[in-house]
C-alpha cells in the first residue's frame, strides 16, 4: 500500500490580519475575564461582611 505524499504547497500560512484578530479577541477574553473576577471577588467580600457584620 501506497502512502499518499503531502506537499507544503497546499498549507495555507495565516495572515498578519488573522493573527491580529485572534491577538484582539484573547484581549478582549482577558478583560471580560478580569470584570468577571472583580465581581467574584466583590460577591465574596459582601458576603464576608455579612458574615463579620
Amino acid at each position: 500500500m501506497e502512502r499518499s505524499s503531502f506537499s507544503q504547497e497546499f498549507v495555507v500560512k495565516r495572515s498578519p490580519r488573522f493573527n491580529a484578530r485572534e491577538a484582539a479577541k484573547i484581549g478582549q477574553w482577558r478583560k471580560i475575564e478580569a470584570i468577571l473576577d472583580e465581581q467574584r471577588l466583590q460577591q465574596e467580600l459582601r458576603q464576608f461582611d455579612d458574615i463579620e457584620g
